[in-house]
C-alpha cells in the first residue's frame, strides 16, 4: 500500500527535523557570535526556546543566501531572524528576508522580530539610510522594534 501525503502537507513543515537546538529548552542566555558580532537573547523568566544556525546548519552553506540564526520563543510564538556581519553588511536585509521566506512556513502563528549586528567600522556597504529605512518601516510591535541593528552587541530579554 502506498502511503498519500496530505494535500496541505508540504515537506517545509518539518525543516527542523533532525536538526538539534544549539540552546538547552529553558536556557537563561542564549549566544548567537559570529566575525566578532554577537546576538545575546537574555530569557530571565525561562521561557520555552530554541536555536538553530539557518547558514550552514539548517540549510547547507551557501545553498540559499539566508541569515545566520534563528532563535525561537516557544512559549510567546517569537522568531528572531539573526545576521551577523563583518564589513560587508549590503546583503543582510536580503538575507533576513529570505530566511523568513524559507521558515515561516514551519512557524505558523510566530511573529518575526529581525536584528542585524555587524563588526566592521561602519556601514559603508549597506547604507545607514537604508538600514534607518528598514527599521523605520517595521515599526514597533508590544514596544518593540520590529527590525533593528546595532554595531558590536545586540542584547535583549526574549
Amino acid at each position: 500500500m502506498m502511503a498519500v501525503s496530505k494535500p496541505n502537507e508540504s515537506k517545509e513543515k518539518h525543516l527542523f527535523d533532525g536538526h538539534n537546538s544549539l540552546c538547552t529548552r529553558y536556557q537563561k542566555v542564549i549566544v548567537s557570535t559570529e566575525k566578532r558580532s554577537t546576538h545575546k537573547g537574555n530569557n530571565k523568566a525561562c521561557k520555552e526556546v530554541r536555536q538553530y544556525r539557518l547558514d550552514g546548519g539548517v540549510f547547507a552553506r551557501g545553498a540559499r543566501s539566508v541569515c545566520d540564526y534563528l532563535v525561537l520563543n516557544d512559549k510567546d510564538k517569537i522568531a528572531y531572524l539573526i545576521e551577523l556581519k563583518g564589513r560587508h553588511t549590503e546583503d543582510a536585509i536580503s538575507q533576513i528576508q529570505k530566511a523568513e521566506q524559507a521558515v515561516k512556513p514551519s512557524l505558523p502563528g510566530y511573529e518575526f522580530l529581525y536584528r542585524i549586528v555587524f563588526s566592521g567600522s561602519g556601514t559603508h556597504s549597506l547604507t545607514k539610510t537604508a538600514l534607518v529605512a528598514w527599521k523605520e518601516k517595521h515599526g514597533k510591535r508590544n514596544n518593540v522594534f520590529v527590525a533593528s541593528y546595532v554595531r558590536g552587541i545586540y542584547e535583549e530579554e526574549i
